[in-house]
C-alpha cells in the first residue's frame, strides 16, 4: 500500500509511528493529520478516562484516510469495524489488507451464510483484526449480537456525509448508525469525511454522536501565530503562579521569561489527570487572590460541564485548569496562552492542545514546563515495536522536543513530517536566554551554608521566614537566605526541594547522625 504523491520530506531519524507503517503496511511517509487522528485513536485505546472516545475527521479524498484506521487496527488489541457505503469501495479495502496480511474480512448481504458463521466465530475469538461492513449489515441482529459481545475497540464511519445525504431517502439505515453504535459499545468512535459544511456536520454529530461534543481535526499543523516556549521550572506550583500572575519578590521558579509576563488571558492549563486539574485550580486561586479559576474534566457531571464551559466561553481572562477532555467541540477562539506544567503524552496531543490557543489567528503563546532534571531520552530501534514500547517511543520524542536545542516550530513539523516553515517564533529562534532558575541556586546554597544542620521542613521555613519558636535555637536567622522566598508555599518548597535532589546539587541522608537533613552533594545519596 502506498500513499498518494507527496513532496517528501526530510524524515526525522527515530519515528516509531512512520517506521510501523512501513513495516506493515510499506508506507514511507505519514501526512500530519493521519498521525493526530492515528495518535487521538492509540491513546484513547490505552484506556485515559479523558483521552476523547470520539473524533470526526475531514480529509480531502487521496489523503490516505484508511491509514487512519488500518494502522492502530493492526497495533491494537480487539477487533475495529469500518463502516462502508458501497460494496464496491468494501471489496477494494479488503483487496489492499489482504495484501497486508492483517486478519480481516468483509460482510455484506452477500456474504454466504457458511462464510458468515465463520466471520462472526473469528470475531467471538478475538481472531479478526478488521471487520469491514455496510449500514445494512450491521443492523442485522445476530451481526450486531456478535459485536455487542466482542471486543470492538474502534468503529469507523467512512463517507459519514452520507448520513445526511442519503439516510434521509434511500438509505435508512444511517439514520439508525447512532442505535447501532450504542448497541455496540466500542471503545472508540471516528467518522470521516471529505465534506465540511456546516449542515454536515451537524448531520453526523446528531445522528451518530448523539450530539455530544466531538474531536474535530481538520487543520494544518503549523500554526504561526503561536510561539513555542519551553521554560525550566524548579517548581511547577510557583512556576504557575508566576507565570499567570507575573514576577512576584524574590528570586523566581523560572529558568526563563516568556516574552510577556504575566502571560496574555484567558488561559488554558493543561493537567495530566483529573485531580490536578482541581489541586492545581485551587492553588491558583489562593496564590493570585482570584476567582476566575475553574477547572474541567470527563468526570464532571453534565451541569458542571455546561456551567464551566458556559463561563470560559465568554470570560476575557478567565484561567481553565483541564485535562485534555476539554476542547471537544467548545470553540472559543481568544484563547491567548496555553500551558503545559508537564509535558504531553505525544508530540500529537501536544499540537493538538497547544493549538487550543490563537483560533482567531491572533499572536498568542505556548509554555511548557520542563523540570530541572530532564535528559534526552534515547530513540527506539526502528524494528517491531510493542503498544507499551510504542507509547514509549512517541513520549520520549516529547522529551526531545523540550531539550532541542534548534527551532521548536521546525523539531514540531519535521516530526509530524510536515513541510519545514520560517519560525514565526519560539524561544530558541528568539535567543532567549537559558539559566538554571535563580530560586534553585537560593535553595542549594541554603543547603551549602547549613549542611547536615537541617530537615526539609527547617529550609522550608528558613526560606519563607515562617519559622517556629525551636528554629531560633538553631540559628537559623542568621543564615543569608533567611526569608530569601517569600511568600512561597510549603508546596512550592516541596518541589524546589524535589528538583535540588533529583539535580544532584543536595542529597539527604536516611540514616545515621544525619538523618533527615540536607547537605550538598555532587551525587545522589545511595
Amino acid at each position: 500500500m502506498k500513499q498518494p504523491d507527496a513532496q517528501v520530506q526530510r524524515q526525522p531519524a527515530d519515528d516509531p509511528l512512520r517506521d510501523a507503517a512501513k513495516r506493515i503496511f510499506d508506507v514511507d511517509y505519514l501526512y500530519p493529520y493521519q498521525r493526530l487522528v492515528i495518535a487521538n485513536t492509540l491513546e484513547a485505546a490505552e484506556g485515559d478516562g479523558d483521552a476523547p472516545r470520539q473524533q470526526m475527521v475531514l480529509l480531502p479524498t487521496g489523503a490516505g484516510k484508511s491509514l487512519c484506521f488500518q494502522l492502530p487496527a493492526a497495533l491494537l488489541p480487539g477487533c475495529t469495524v469500518v463502516v462502508y457505503p458501497l460494496l464496491s469501495l468494501i471489496a477494494d479495502q479488503q483487496r489492499r489488507l489482504q495484501q497486508s496480511g492483517i486478519e480481516s474480512a468483509a460482510l455484506t448481504g452477500a456474504t454466504p451464510t457458511a462464510e458468515r458463521k465463520t466471520i462472526l466465530k473469528h470475531l467471538h475469538s478475538g481472531r479478526l483484526r478488521l471487520l469491514l461492513t455496510n449500514p445494512e449489515s450491521l443492523a442485522a441482529a445476530a451481526v450486531l449480537h456478535a459485536l455487542a459481545d466482542s471486543d470492538v475497540v474502534h468503529l469507523v464511519i467512512d463517507e459519514a456525509h452520507c448520513i445526511c445525504e442519503w439516510g434521509e431517502t434511500f438509505r435508512p439505515a444511517y439514520l439508525e448508525l447512532g442505535r447501532l453504535v450504542a448497541e455496540i459499545g466500542p471503545r472508540i468512535l471516528t467518522a470521516f469525511t471529505a465534506t465540511a459544511s456546516a449542515t454536515v456536520l451537524d448531520s453526523i454529530r446528531t445522528h451518530l454522536f448523539g450530539g455530544q461534543l466531538v474531536r474535530l481535526i481538520s487543520a494544518n499543523p503549523d500554526r504561526p501565530n503561536i510561539r513555542y516556549c519551553v521554560i525550566e521550572a524548579a517548581s511547577v506550583s510557583r512556576a504557575l503562579v508566576e507565570l499567570l500572575g507575573g514576577h512576584a519578590a524574590g528570586p523566581t521558579a523560572l529558568g526563563s521569561a516568556p516574552p510577556q509576563l504575566p502571560l496574555p488571558r484567558p488561559a488554558i492549563v493543561f493537567c495530566r489527570s483529573r485531580a490536578g486539574t482541581r489541586l492545581t485550580a485551587v492553588h491558583l486561586r489562593r496564590a493570585l487572590g482570584e476567582d476566575q479559576i475553574g477547572f474541567y474534566h470527563a468526570g464532571l457531571n453534565p451541569a458542571e460541564k455546561q456551567a464551566i464551559e458556559k463561563w470560559f466561553l465568554t470570560s476575557r481572562d478567565g484561567i481553565l485548569v483541564a485535562t485534555c477532555a476539554y476542547g471537544l467541540g467548545v470553540d472559543k477562539s481568544d484563547i491567548r496562552s496555553v500551558i503545559h506544567p508537564h509535558a504531553a503524552p505525544t508530540i500529537e496531543s501536544f499540537l493538538q492542545e497547544s493549538g487550543r490557543a490563537g483560533r482567531d489567528g491572533q499572536p498568542s503563546i505556548s509554555v511548557t514546563l520542563r523540570p530541572s532534571a530532564a535528559q534526552p531520552t534515547e530513540a527506539a530501534p526502528a524494528a517491531a515495536l510493542s503498544a507499551e514500547q510504542l507509547r514509549q517511543a512517541r513520549s520520549a520524542t516529547v522529551q526531545r522536543f523540550m531539550l532541542t536545542e534548534r527551532c521548536r516550530r521546525a523539531f514540531l513539523l519535521e516530526a509530524m513530517d510536515a513541510a519545514r516553515q520560517t519560525c514565526s517564533g519560539c524561544d530558541r529562534c528568539d535567543s532567549i536566554q537559558q539559566r538554571t532558575p535563580p530560586a534553585l541556586t537560593v535553595f542549594s546554597d541554603a543547603v551549602r551554608r547549613s549542611r547536615r544542620r537541617l530537615s526539609r521542613a527547617q529550609l522550608c521555613r528558613l526560606l519563607t521566614g515562617n519559622l517556629v519558636s525551636r528554629d531560633l535555637s538553631a540559628g537559623i536567622m542568621q543564615l543569608p537566605q533567611f526569608a530569601a522566598l517569600p511568600g512561597w508555599s510549603s508546596r512550592e518548597i516541596e518541589e524546589l526541594t524535589e528538583s535540588a535532589l533529583s539535580t544532584s546539587l543536595v542529597r539527604t541522608y536516611k540514616h545515621g547522625p544525619w538523618r533527615n537533613t540536607l547537605d550538598s552533594a555532587p551525587r545522589h545519596a545511595s
